[in-house]
């Protein structure tokens, strides 16, 4: 039995993407469940998946962090991605500073205190990585092409970067 499926049933599924459990065991992921990708959590005692994030773009990647959930942000599809925060009473904080045109930001490691990513901010067609602790930004990689650190040592002293040569 052959059936007759528009092309379209086999683009419209769901999918969800990047889990990361918390410290209290709640489970948040990225997903598109409501049609474009929020960040959604599944609490311990839950069966069914909440929508965290209700926001104006896209969210691509996500990491538990010691103020609440650190996630890769692209504001109405403009690939200009940003580093947004979301403490546990959903409230949003920008960690980019104020949106400049061109800049791009992307997630890397995060820890208790400290968080990696990289930003193309000093130069449009480079990718340095950058660490802030407790607030505090430090260039930690420059390089005249693109990094992009990844993760902390056990002890916080070490970071891993990779470089993407062409």
């Amino acid at each position: 039995m052959l059936e007759n499926y528009d092309v379209l049933r086999y683009y419209s599924f769901r999918q969800a993407h990047t889990p990361a459990v918390a410290e209290d065991g709640t489970l948040y992921f990225v997903s598109d469940i409501s049609g474009k990708p929020e960040i959604w959590f599944i609490p311990r005692e839950h069966a069914f998946p909440v929508q965290l994030t209700f926001l104006d773009g896209y969210v691509s990647a996500i990491k538990p962090w010691a103020k609440g959930l650190v996630f890769q942000f692209d504001p109405d599809g403009s690939e200009e991605h940003r580093l947004m925060c979301v403490g546990g009473g959903g409230d949003l904080s920008s960690l980019s500073g104020e949106p400049k045109k061109g800049v791009i930001y992307r997630l890397g490691g995060a820890s208790a205190n400290m968080l990696s990513y990289a930003s193309n901010k000093r130069s449009a067609p480079f990718f340095d990585s950058y660490v802030s602790i407790g607030g505090r930004e430090e260039l930690v990689f420059e390089y005249d092409g693109t990094t992009q650190p990844h993760g902390f040592s056990a002890d916080g002293r070490l970071l891993l970067v990779s470089m993407s040569i062409t």
